[in-house]
């Protein structure tokens, strides 16, 4: 398997994102995916995990932001999904040390993400990845730049 960037003009690569996303967050279906791309911000991409046969079986978000008070650039992780009949094979853990290796080449500050506390093995794998609970559902991991 492999780790792919997928940026915002990879039209059909985002849809195969927003279906495992909109599955796996029960993500009603007011919108079409075109009405959804559009409202992407700017500065963001998806991270998808390709199948031997290409297709995309974990995904998550990633928008940069700027801090202004801190004088700085984080990056925001949204919507970290992996297929059900792929799960156990660390392609979370994958997808999450590739914004991490992006973050470093980019001096991105930290990187921030919020998870549900009922999300038991995914908070533990943020944990395990650096990640610093910081409230009730809200993980922050420092870059050392």
């Amino acid at each position: 398997m492999e780790i792919e960037e997928i940026s915002k003009e990879n039209k059909s690569e985002i849809i195969s994102c927003l279906a495992l996303i909109r599955t796996e967050f029960d993500i009603a279906e007011k919108e079409t995916e075109e009405e959804l791309i559009s409202h992407l911000p700017e500065e963001c991409f998806f991270l998808g995990m390709l199948a031997e046969n290409k297709e995309i079986v974990g995904t998550l978000l990633v928008t940069k932001s700027y801090e202004p008070l801190k004088l700085v650039y984080k990056y925001v992780i949204d919507y970290v999904v992996v297929d059900p009949s792929y799960r156990g094979q660390k392609i979370a853990t994958k997808l999450i040390e590739k914004v991490i290796e992006k973050a470093r080449t980019n001096e991105i500050s930290y990187l921030e993400l919020t998870s549900n506390p009922k999300r038991e093995i995914a908070r533990h794998i943020y944990q395990k990845l650096g990640f610093k609970a910081k409230g009730t559902d809200i993980f922050r991991r420092e870059m050392d730049n």
